[in-house]
């Protein structure tokens, strides 16, 4: 919660450990970036589930390089 650009400058600062993202089936275009700009580091995809109406939410760990 918050957006990209707060989620960028926690993931710059080393204080991102977790990114949870629902994917709702709905048609609104392009969209916008989940991130303001690339983060540091790699995600890793740990759980997805299956919500209701199609709705599918993934959970993804994410590792920094090390400084």
């Amino acid at each position: 919660v918050g957006g990209g650009e707060l989620a960028s400058q926690f993931a710059e600062a080393g204080e991102l450990d977790d990114v949870i993202v629902s994917y709702m089936p709905v048609v609104l275009g392009t969209g916008i970036g989940l991130f303001a700009r690339p983060i540091p580091g790699q995600l890793g995809l740990t759980s997805t589930e299956e919500l209701t109406r199609g709705a599918v939410q993934n959970s993804y760990a994410v590792s920094t390089p090390s400084r």
